[in-house]
């Protein structure tokens, strides 16, 4: 039931079901402990782990896998360090790869890319792509093109054939203005055939659900989509906003996107 509710973004009732059980064994714990973290609570998701210290329930290896993703999400490095720390020398729990993951997460959020690459380096496990994907979306978050550039040769190496990373590397190179980086890059991926899938999103009106991703022509309507797409776009050139390259919110394949559709049109 904790489980089901937080699941369900009823985190009151999860917490009501957790806080009138009798008998809590570890995962209703991790259950409760992962409702906070995936609902953004992450701090009371910390919070409840020391409760659980406290009310000497033995942690394992699911239950640092969430304090530790908790961390990361509240920013909270110097907690992170202990909790992981405490996993080896008090607890006896071997982490897992995942685990490094949400290390790798927790410093580069906090900026501390280069101790992050270092903390790769040093691990005993063979870093999986979620490892170097961490640092290198820290990498964009940060702006930091010249560690961006060292790991994605790490990623290119465990996985050529997803682009995702590849256009995570674009839009690095784009929100620092070196454009012949770009299409440098994107030259590569056409070469090579790696492509990134595109996403997409559903919105549900009057009980239909209408699917659609960027340069969508499928949708029956795309006509009366596009032409609402350039009704907005006068409306924020009227309001002072102009869809500069440079502005960071506009990804490179946003705006190739656009650009194909206004040479279609």
């Amino acid at each position: 039931l904790v489980d089901m509710y937080s699941k369900c973004g009823e985190l009151e009732s999860a917490r009501h079901v957790f806080s009138h059980m009798g008998d809590r064994d570890v995962a209703t714990w991790n259950a409760m402990i992962m409702g906070f973290c995936t609902n953004g609570h992450s701090r009371q998701a910390v919070d409840l782990f020391y409760q659980m210290q406290r009310e000497d329930v033995e942690p394992n290896d699911v239950t640092m896998l969430g304090v530790l993703s908790a961390c990361a999400h509240a920013g909270l490095v110097n907690e992170g360090r202990e909790c992981f720390d405490s996993m080896c020398l008090e607890r006896a729990i071997v982490p897992k790869v995942e685990h490094y993951g949400c290390m790798v997460d927790l410093l580069g959020r906090a900026g501390l890319l280069y101790e992050a690459f270092e903390f790769i380096e040093q691990m005993p496990l063979v870093p999986h792509t979620g490892v170097w994907g961490a640092l290198l979306g820290a990498c964009k978050i940060h702006g930091n093109v010249e560690l961006a550039e060292c790991t994605i040769k790490h990623l290119v190496e465990l996985d050529h054939e997803d682009g995702g990373y590849l256009a995570i590397m674009c839009n690095i190179y784009a929100d620092a203005g070196r454009w012949d980086d770009v299409s440098r890059l994107r030259e590569v991926m056409r070469k090579k055939g790696v492509i990134k899938m595109p996403g997409r999103s559903s919105v549900e009106i009057d009980g239909e659900i209408h699917e659609f991703g960027a340069g969508d022509k499928v949708h029956p309507r795309h006509h009366e989509i596009y032409e609402m797409i350039d009704v907005i776009f006068v409306r924020l050139r009227r309001a002072g906003h102009y869809d500069t390259l440079d502005d960071a919110f506009v990804t490179v394949e946003v705006f190739e996107a656009i650009q194909q559709d206004k040479s279609s049109s």
